[in-house]
């Protein structure tokens, strides 16, 4: 025998038996090198003669699974366009098989083995699908919008033998694509601007808001002008900012027209897609201040008010922006040129006013919760303006309401308690954040032993139940303000329970001694002489409810209330 794989390249694969004529290989065969061998076969006598002609063999190598399936490129990169719709196709993917074509060893499978967003884990459900016969990718669900998901990465997985022989992977790398579905809005959409006479230039900026990708042509605005008849003012975009720049292109004289209202509208350079909502032009007005020539700084609101909460911190920021000038490029400096307290600080280049320090409500320099400073704005020529600040004091609730008497005695007489110890509670704040106040035991405290009956805004009384002994009793008291939020605090009142003697006549005991307490604090001012006659009213009325004997009611008979004179004074505001 000879030929090729016998005698021929590659030499040495094939061999013959010389006595039955079999033929085998003796090495490995690869079809993928080989797919067939042509050899020559004759017949010799033992002498050596030849007994026939040669014939020719042609010695097929059948295929085995011995290659994998390889994609064409570990990873493909596509677009897909947000909010796109089902079964809209992305790519198609490609793989190969050295194995002989158009059997089961290079029969390819297609198949999506995984999905990931960027960001990650936004989504909970697979967006994408492929073909298995042609490995085209396409969309198994609608399409996020690009503002929630950014790119996708899909896993590939192709396998021979139909599917399950042997495999490789690849990946697939989507990216949403901005599509033009949102429309430019104008934040804020009202402007005041100022431009002096017979001068060109910028005179403000205008800003708007869009949900589009920035930077792409969905996302840049492009500005109109209406209301503009004579052609004085343009518009343009700033292609980093997206802001609309308004200035003056046509000189405006002073005396012919002192003030201008524009109306602006933002549409984008690329035109809106039809999965936009429905949505209308937006429009924005600018009201141009026209100035003569050399005017001084113009501050926007005099006097300047702001309005902050007592507790306002140091360092905060109260007001921005107070003033401008007329012509473009002018220096400004800012300086306080009134403030008592020295608790107000401004930025000297951008007149910023902001807290120095903290702020007390109990300032004679606040009158009506309102404090009064002034500013001075100066522009580079020399020209100045001055202008008021009223700052309204909002009062917050700082202090937790105080209860006193933390001590006090009651007395018992024929066997019952003669009264009970008045509780009056006192806040540092001022109203709405002070009384009425809430009054409650404690429960730590039995309120079967203890009982405590508000009078009115300020005023409780704590009384023992029948069955209690004689004895000192601690007895937690907890007393709230009315303020938002409401502050409280709880006191231990010191409560000791004795026998009344002939020298008490139930004077001595806590009712009796907060009375007469009570009418001492009214004493001080004649404003509240008022509350006394109230106050006493509330007290004779409860007297008879809490007690069925006669003590608390000869008590309030027997006390001696002195007759009092006042003078009145005038007091400054």
């Amino acid at each position: 025998m000879e030929g090729s794989g016998v005698d021929q390249e590659p030499e040495g694969l094939f061999e013959i038996n010389e006595i039955s004529g079999k033929i085998w290989n003796v090495k490995p065969v690869d079809r993928e090198t080989h797919q067939y061998f042509i050899v020559k076969i004759w017949a010799v006598s033992p002498g050596g003669e030849l007994l026939e002609n040669p014939v020719s063999l042609k010695i097929l190598v059948l295929d085995r699974n011995d290659h994998k399936p390889v994609f064409t490129q570990p990873v493909f990169y596509a677009p897909v366009l947000e909010l796109s719709n089902i079964v809209t196709p992305v790519m198609r993917v490609s793989a190969t098989d050295a194995d002989e074509p158009n059997t089961l060893n290079s029969d390819l499978v297609y198949s999506i083995s995984g999905e990931e967003t960027i960001p990650p884990n936004v989504l909970d459900k697979k967006i994408f699908a492929i073909s298995s016969i042609g490995g085209v990718i396409y969309a198994h669900a609608a399409v996020p919008a690009i503002e929630e998901v950014k790119a996708f990465i899909v896993k590939l997985r192709v396998g021979d033998m139909g599917g399950p022989g042997l495999t490789d992977d690849a990946l697939a790398i989507i990216k949403v694509i901005d599509i033009n579905n949102h429309v430019p809005e104008f934040i804020p959409t009202s402007y005041h601007m100022s431009a002096v006479e017979k001068t060109l230039g910028d005179i403000g900026r205008v800003s708007v808001t869009d949900g589009d990708e920035p930077g792409t042509r969905n996302w840049v605005a492009k500005y109109s002008i209406s209301d503009d008849p004579h052609g004085h003012f343009n518009i343009r975009t700033d292609a980093e900012t997206n802001q609309g720049i308004l200035s003056v292109v046509k000189p405006l004289d002073f005396e012919t027209v002192k003030k201008l209202n524009l109306t602006l509208r933002v549409e984008n350079i690329h035109p809106l897609s039809n999965k936009a909502p429905k949505a209308p032009v937006s429009t924005a007005t600018v009201v141009v201040t026209v100035f003569e020539e050399n005017q001084p700084p113009y501050i926007t609101e005099n006097p300047i008010r702001i309005s902050v909460p007592e507790n306002v911190l140091p360092g905060t920021s109260l007001k921005r922006d107070i003033a401008v000038h007329p012509h473009v490029n002018v220096t400004m400096s800012f300086e306080i040129t009134e403030d008592p307290e020295d608790w107000l600080d401004i930025n000297k280049d951008t007149g910023e006013i902001s807290t120095k320090r903290s702020i007390n409500m109990g300032s004679p320099h606040v009158q009506e919760k309102v404090y009064t400073a002034a500013v001075v704005v100066t522009a580079a020529g020399g020209l100045s303006s001055t202008a008021a600040v009223q700052i309204t004091l909002v009062e917050t609730n700082d202090f937790a309401p105080r209860l006193s008497p933390l001590s006090g005695s009651i007395c018992k007489t024929g066997g019952r308690f003669c009264s009970g110890l008045v509780l009056t509670a006192v806040d540092e704040d001022l109203p709405p954040h002070a009384d009425p106040f809430s009054f409650e035991i404690s429960v730590e405290t039995s309120t079967t032993k203890w009982t405590l009956t508000k009078v009115n805004g300020t005023v409780a009384v704590l009384q023992p139940g029948v069955g209690l002994q004689l004895g000192v009793y601690l007895v937690t008291v907890m007393v709230s303000d009315s303020g938002t939020p409401p502050l409280y605090s709880t006191a231990q009142v010191n409560v000791t329970l004795r026998e009344c003697d002939s020298s008490d006549d139930c004077l001595d005991s806590g009712l009796g001694a907060g009375l007469i307490s009570l009418i001492t604090v009214v004493m001080v001012t004649p404003v509240l002489i008022l509350c006394i006659a109230s106050t006493l009213k509330d007290l004779y009325k409860l007297s008879a409810h809490w007690v069925k004997g006669k003590c608390l009611l000869q008590m309030l008979r027997r006390t001696t209330i002195p007759q009092i004179s006042f003078r009145t004074r005038n007091y400054e505001p």
